[in-house]
């Protein structure tokens, strides 16, 4: 068992990365999509009688998105060259970012589920889909976070690699117990 975790669990890492930034991605394009459909007068008077109107969780999906699509390839990055400095590239900062991502995505999902609870009565209606869509990326951007989250607490735990590089905290120990 410990052998099949070391040699998959860094693989699964970098899947688990690859899939957040795709949900960030298609949250990110839904999100603007749906603020350019808010923000701009409609001939159509079914929704606040053709008049902008602001959405709150909305927006904070869409940072949420931009956040993590920065995150995602710098972690890309720093896993895939080494990089080996003391604050970014220990566990502890990796942990950090995904606890404020998972915050950020957890309230995002949260509140667009509470504002929307039950699309399904006019959901032929595009802005319904769309809104269905943006419910449905944001709860899998965030079930993706929180597996990489339990990933390396979990690692960091076992291996009481806190301080250690991130390159090599999820099987291989290489770097593992070298002075960044």
């Amino acid at each position: 068992m410990n052998a099949t975790i070391k040699l998959y669990a860094p693989a699964a890492r970098i899947i688990l990365y690859g899939t957040l930034f795709l949900w960030s991605f298609l949250l990110f394009c839904l999100c603007c999509a749906r603020l350019a459909y808010t923000t701009t007068p409609r001939d159509e008077k079914s929704l606040f009688n053709g008049e902008p109107f602001h959405d709150p969780s909305i927006v904070e999906l869409l940072i949420s998105a931009l956040f993590a699509m920065m995150y995602v390839p710098a972690m890309f990055w720093t896993i895939r060259k080494r990089y080996q400095t003391p604050v970014f590239a220990a566990v502890f900062t990796e942990v950090a970012i995904l606890a404020v991502l998972w915050f950020f995505f957890v309230g995002g999902a949260g509140a667009a589920s509470t504002v929307w609870p039950n699309l399904s009565s006019w959901c032929s209606h595009p802005q319904c889909q769309l809104l269905s869509a943006i419910i449905a990326f944001a709860w899998l951007a965030w079930i993706t976070i929180s597996l990489l989250l339990a990933g390396c607490v979990y690692f960091g735990f076992k291996n009481r690699s806190w301080t250690d590089p991130v390159c090599d905290s999820w099987g291989s120990t290489e770097t593992r117990g070298m002075k960044v």
